[in-house]
């Protein structure tokens, strides 16, 4: 085998090994489309037949890698390329806001802010699901009918770094980024609305005219436009720089230039009225044990904790909670039955705890606070992010990454939820 399809497979193949696809999915179901550039690339499992064929998933690659090689225009492919893409794409194909793929240093961006260090502005953006909206259909009409919707979150400031450039400039937790040095984030809250004009035309609620000056004004802003994903990476990093950046908040709208730099924030600190912040970082819970020292009350931070470390979460649980289970792990694949989510050796003397949440407290960090909550910790602030979802974060051998949801966090019937 060379070089080009073992290097795709070994990549693509830890994917889909991540993925949690090999269970029940050894064989897949494909229309070979490919084969119209050329029957003989391919061996005759894969020659088109306008018949679903059962393909095994590492024939599928390495033919799929086989052809590239041998019918592409250029005389070299870049196998590592070829790879990542590979890669890149089952984890887009997921559709899901929380299953990302990350490049060498936008893991190392990832990582770092993890544990407190931050660069850039000196934010964290998180995306909220605002629902499905199709970019590619702005200006066209019936040839896009059918086609799968590109879910476009909302970019939006989860967490500003004390201290740092954008707190200095006013940004907030919960402001939504407009445009970054003049070009447009594009939000699916436009796209939503062109969405529901187009309904209203058909419903004679409006008229055409209308619908086409909303089309040509969002034509104008898509040429000059960011994707939320190019927006997260312009503001969180590099040290170096000035950024223009525009955002929202109730209504009015803010800008400033921001310089760039290095910012941290402890993974746990007390504030003087003796609040404990915690980030769901590695060593965190020997750090919260330190903190809480032999306390019987205590108020917990999670506001803006969104990109906590699940196996750091769990530790920390155990420090402030005592043995026994608090809810369950659930999947909807069939072929996964859902789980005991349990406290081992936790802490027989835990502390009565408050736990302050807000909108962008999700993942891990919503988590520990549903599970507390069901054992009469109180949680005080806005309702959370409605996201308890276990997501794992997977390596690659290139230095990147990509997160994946494996389950969620079930806690009994009307219990959870902040005051």
């Amino acid at each position: 085998m060379n070089i080009l399809r073992t290097t795709v497979s070994v990549l693509a193949l830890t994917a889909v090994a991540g993925f949690g696809l090999w269970q029940g999915m050894h064989r897949r179901t494909q229309v070979d489309a490919v084969a119209a550039i050329t029957e003989s690339a391919l061996p005759g499992s894969l020659v088109a037949s306008r018949q679903p064929t059962p393909i095994d998933e590492t024939t599928y690659f390495e033919s799929i890698a086989q052809l590239v090689q041998d019918t592409y225009v250029e005389p070299s492919v870049d196998p590592h390329k070829l790879a990542i893409g590979a890669v890149r794409g089952m984890v887009a194909a997921l559709r899901d806001v929380d299953c990302r793929f990350f490049d060498p240093n936008q893991y190392r961006v990832l990582r770092n802010a993890q544990r407190g260090r931050y660069e850039g502005i000196g934010v964290e953006v998180v995306f909220e699901d605002s629902g499905e909206t199709n970019a590619a259909g702005i200006g066209q009409d019936s040839e896009n009918e059918g086609m799968p919707p590109n879910p476009i979150p909302r970019a939006v400031i989860g967490r500003v770094v004390p201290g740092s450039a954008a707190e200095k400039a006013g940004m907030r937790p919960g402001d939504v980024l407009d445009a970054i040095d003049g070009k447009w984030v594009v939000s699916a809250d436009e796209l939503k609305a062109l969405q529901d004009l187009q309904q209203k035309v058909l419903k004679g609620e409006a008229t055409p005219k209308e619908l086409n000056l909303r089309r040509e004004e969002l034509r104008k802003r898509l040429q000059s436009a960011m994707m939320p994903l190019r927006a997260m990476d312009r503001l969180m990093t590099g040290t170096e720089g000035v950024v223009d950046v525009r955002w929202r908040r109730e209504g009015k709208e803010y800008s400033a230039k921001i310089e760039k730099g290095t910012w941290s924030m402890p993974v746990v600190s007390q504030r003087p009225d003796g609040t404990i912040v915690v980030r769901f970082a590695p060593g965190c819970a020997e750090m919260l044990k330190e903190v809480l020292g032999w306390r019987a009350q205590a108020t917990l931070d999670l506001r803006g904790e969104s990109n906590g470390d699940y196996a750091a979460m769990r530790q920390a649980l155990a420090v402030v909670a005592p043995s026994g289970a608090y809810g369950k792990l659930v999947r909807t694949n069939p072929q996964q039955k859902a789980t005991d989510f349990a406290v081992q050796n936790g802490n027989a003397k835990a502390p009565k705890l408050t736990i302050l949440v807000d909108r962008h407290t999700s993942g891990a960090a919503e988590i520990f606070a549903l599970a507390l909550s069901q054992k009469g910790a109180t949680l005080k602030g806005s309702q959370m992010a409605g996201d308890p979802r276990v997501i794992d974060t997977v390596p690659l051998p290139d230095g990147g990454a990509y997160t994946l949801v494996t389950a969620k966090f079930q806690v009994a019937a009307g219990k959870g939820g902040a005051k």
